[in-house]
This record gives structure tokens, sequence and C-alpha cells, in this order.
């Protein structure tokens, strides 16, 4: 049922007609940065729509006492990140971003289908990566800039999801971000 809303939502091209040499380049030095520590998909397929890639990060924190069936605690961290391209309809990648977050990524990606994450689990950052080369309006700013989704589990008890929202007009070296993915936002701008 997810898919088929994503479906109405996205655009059906291949890999190589999504974006334009500026946006090529920088994607590809996102890659060159991010492969030190994450394992990449390019291109990623959700439902029939291609995206320019995928992202995941896993951290294991564990304590253990003397030896390791002696464990005190054990926290796991997960970063999912996908890449997407905007051509047009600004808007439109930046509503499907936001649904791509909460309705998909935080399902299939965190909770795995499930009612909760997994055991251990301490927080996702669900990220979703627009890249465009077009003027980016005052409105669009001012919504990636409020966005925010925070997703509790059991009171905390099983860790939390949060959205990060990142907007790239890579053309004129623009970087808009959510609340939450201010943090990214040195690490984005060096990539140009």
């Amino acid at each position: 049922m997810v898919l088929k809303k994503i479906n109405t939502i996205g655009y059906k091209k291949s890999y190589n007609e999504w974006y334009t040499m500026e946006i090529r380049e920088y994607f590809d030095k996102l890659l060159d940065v991010y492969k030190s520590s994450f394992d990449l998909t390019v291109p990623y397929n959700i439902g029939g729509i291609e995206y320019l890639g995928y992202g995941h990060l896993y951290s294991n924190s564990t304590k253990y006492v003397l030896v390791k069936s002696a464990k005190l605690w054990s926290a796991n961290a997960f970063e999912h990140l996908i890449f997407m391209e905007s051509h047009g309809d600004l808007k439109e990648k930046i509503d499907e971003a936001k649904f791509l977050i909460s309705e998909y990524m935080e399902e299939n990606f965190v909770r795995k289908g499930e009612k909760y994450p997994v055991p251990d689990h301490m927080y996702s950052f669900l990220t979703v990566v627009v890249l465009t080369n077009d003027k980016i309006d005052s409105n669009i700013k001012e919504e990636v800039r409020r966005y925010k989704f925070t997703k509790n589990y059991l009171f905390t008890i099983r860790g939390y999801s949060e959205g990060r929202l990142v907007l790239v007009n890579v053309k004129e070296e623009e970087i808009i971000l959510s609340k939450s993915a201010q943090k990214l936002e040195e690490f984005f701008r060096d990539s140009f």
C-alpha cells in the first residue's frame, strides 16, 4: 500500500536520465565521502521508482564485565539516507521526501515491518537529500527549515527515529536544511 502511494508521487526515469552533469559531479563527491562509512547502493529502487542512491550506517556500542557473556548494556545506532533529484516541481519532490521518511523509511528501515525496532535500538536518523539545479522558492526554503519528524518507541525505551531533510541547489551552491539536519551543513558545503 505504501509503495502505491510512492508510485503516484515519483518519476519513472532511468539513473542516467535523472541528472545534469553538475548534479552528477556533486553526487559523486558525496558518494566518495560516504563510501568510507556507509554501505551504498547506487541507484536504489523503491516500488519501481529509481532514486540516485541509498546509504546505510550501523554502529554498535556494548559494555561488558570481564567477559563478553556478561553484557551490561548495548546500544545500536543507525542512519539511513536516500538521495533524490528534482527537475521542475520542487514542492512535489519535498512532499515525496517527507512521505519517504515518515511512511516508508521509518516502517521499513527502522521497524522492519514490526511494531517496534529491534531490542537495543537507540536511535535512527532518516535523511533524504534532494539535489536540484532549479531556483528554490522562499516558501520551499521555509517548508524545509520547519520540517520535523520524530517518533519515540515505548517512551524511548526502544529509542527514537528522527527525520532530516536536506535540499541542495547544486548550481548556486545553496544548502537548505531542516533543524535536525543542521549538523550536516559543513559536510555538504565542503563537498562543493
